[in-house]
């Protein structure tokens, strides 16, 4: 009867871990879900402001394409101006060609900027993408300890009540034989 009780104590001590082991497990979940979901925020509103980034960009380059053919409108003006004025005009030709060259050049690095944002932002996707999945992966997993650990709990509890019952029937025998 000793060992027996000893038997049924250790075992309510051992379902009584697992039971704290689960709760633990379930507070895990939860942190995770929650760091997921702060992952998730973050991945969005960093590709929202790439996004608009990239639209303003693009605005910028189509306002200096703008610029640069109403440049070249006036560099064609001033030629056709220019045979009263030909030193004068090949002057004027030559800043507007520097003019348009250095838009052209700073629209070139809008336009690799933009190339660059759009990069950075579809990485950001993929990294959101894997951190999610993993996230889901590690849920997932947490669940199945959860359950393995609530099946090894419901065991021990029907092996305590196994003890339980062996305990009575030898307490009865011993009642009997006494």
């Amino acid at each position: 009867i000793q060992e027996k009780t000893k038997t049924i104590a250790e075992l309510d001590k051992k379902c009584k871990q697992l039971q704290a082991d689960v709760a633990h497990q379930q507070q895990n979940n939860s942190t995770l879900e929650r760091k997921a979901a702060d992952e998730k925020q973050k991945s969005e509103t960093l590709i929202q402001e790439k996004t608009k980034t990239i639209a303003e960009l693009d605005k910028k380059c189509k306002q200096l394409q703008a610029d640069v053919a109403r440049q070249q409108e006036n560099s064609s003006t001033l030629q056709r101006k220019a045979a009263d004025e030909k030193q004068k005009s090949e002057t004027l030709i030559q800043e507007k060609t520097k003019t348009i060259a250095e838009l052209d050049k700073k629209c070139k690095q809008l336009q690799a900027d933009v190339a660059r944002q759009q990069e950075n932002s579809s990485t950001l996707q993929r990294k959101a993408a894997d951190e999610k999945q993993k996230s889901e992966t590690l849920i997932q997993e947490k669940i199945k300890t959860i359950a393995e650990l609530d099946k090894k709990c419901k065991q021990l509890q029907a092996d305590v009540a196994r003890q339980q019952e062996n305990s009575s029937t030898l307490q009865r025998k011993a009642a009997d034989e006494k």
